[in-house]
């Protein structure tokens, strides 16, 4: 925050800032590890920065049985903290009207954030939808991160255009036979032509996934296999061909908490989105 922004917080809403800012730094100095208790300690953060209160206590609430080491307790505590002296009433408490009008409103709002999505992106979220709330979450971390880097300038549409095209030479020299294949570090893959292979499950440092609508069916398998893998979403960044920075930006910002809170909906009454067909029932 600016110091103008932050001077005019509440005393609680600076406290909370601050211990959650020293937490953040503390994080910072060391590596994650890929436990259950740090992929959901990271999707509570991400629904913090993104300001999505509905989705931080949603996973706060799944976080709290796994927390055993004080430390987590401490982290938990804190994000509780920032939680409620930030967190607004977003609208998303349940109503209450009848099972069947909220599935409904469900589906509607599924179609209509379909519907405005860049048609490159399209796709790629209806299959993300057909895996259930956790893939589709996963997917839209990797979707927002591009938008974090290019906010930081990590990342430009003219960067991405050169890693573009690097990535096809470092993307089949790392996965040939006897090639160095995936580790930690900054890795630029391209998914196009070289399928699954291309794309890191785990590791520590940004790898750049470059892909068109040819590379959804496996980007979407990896994002399924790896929706509880924290390495994984943190540091992917999804740019797909035809997607600008200020298209990805928009629908980061805009659009993803609400196909998120839909799916969501949907999944607490067992049922799934189906792309080709009527929706499906997880029983």
């Amino acid at each position: 925050l600016s110091i103008h922004t932050f001077l005019h917080l509440s005393y609680a809403q600076r406290k909370s800032y601050v211990e959650e800012a020293e937490r953040r730094l503390n994080i910072e100095s060391k590596p994650g590890n890929d436990t259950p208790i740090q992929d959901l300690k990271g999707k509570v953060r991400h629904a913090l920065d993104t300001e999505h209160w509905d989705e931080a206590q949603h996973y706060l609430k799944q976080a709290w049985p796994l927390a055993k080491d004080p430390e987590d307790i401490k982290e938990l505590q804190s994000m509780e903290r920032y939680l409620h002296s930030f967190g607004a009433d977003d609208g998303t408490k349940d109503r209450s009207e009848g099972e069947a009008a909220q599935i409904r409103e469900a589906f509607l709002e599924i179609e209509t954030v379909l519907h405005i999505l860049p048609p490159e992106l399209q796709p790629l979220y209806r299959k993300a939808l057909a895996r259930g709330p956790e893939c589709l979450q996963c997917v839209t971390t990797c979707i927002y991160n591009r938008t974090w880097c290019q906010d930081r300038g990590y990342l430009t549409d003219s960067l991405e255009d050169k890693l573009r095209q690097q990535s096809h030479e470092e993307t089949a020299n790392r996965i040939r036979a006897g090639g160095e294949g995936h580790d930690d570090g900054y890795e630029n893959n391209m998914v196009d032509g070289f399928n699954q292979p291309s794309i890191r499950n785990k590791g520590i440092g940004p790898q750049n996934i470059f892909m068109s609508a040819d590379g959804v069916d496996a980007f979407i398998e990896k994002a399924d296999a790896n929706k509880h893998t924290w390495s994984f979403w943190y540091w992917t960044n999804l740019v797909v061909n035809g997607v600008s920075g200020s298209q990805n930006n928009y629908v980061s910002r805009s659009l993803n908490h609400r196909i998120k809170r839909a799916c969501r909906k949907l999944n607490s009454f067992g049922i799934r989105y189906n792309p080709i067909g009527p929706a499906v029932g997880m029983n």
